[in-house]
């Protein structure tokens, strides 16, 4: 009777295990949509009130990875929520030669955390 109590634990464990599992990999997976995840910042670069508003995105030590700039449907969307949080970013990489990074042209911006 322990014995077969004990297997019922492992059983439960593993069930456990294995939906975590499952749930991580679906993450990942849909992280593959972002052409850049990190933290959202306003940029300073371009002069007050250019339009449209472009922002740059930051590594986990707080360096610039890339800047970014709305495009499409996105022109014109409050970001203001989004600021100082870990994003995924949605669209187009391109050079972006004055500054020796890259740009990205994005679509839609998703608060990740």
């Amino acid at each position: 009777v322990e014995r077969s109590r004990g297997l019922g634990d492992v059983y439960k464990r593993q069930g456990q295990i294995d939906e975590a599992r499952a749930a991580r990999l679906a993450q990942i997976e849909n992280l593959g949509k972002f052409a850049v995840i990190g933290k959202l910042e306003g940029s300073n670069i371009y002069r007050a009130g250019a339009q449209p508003k472009r922002y740059r995105i930051l590594d986990g030590s707080g360096k610039t990875i890339c800047y970014i700039v709305p495009t499409g449907a996105a022109v014109g969307k409050d970001m203001s929520k989004l600021i100082g949080k870990k994003v995924g970013v949605v669209g187009k990489i391109k050079p972006h030669e004055a500054t020796a990074r890259a740009l990205v042209e994005f679509t839609e911006v998703v608060a990740i955390d």
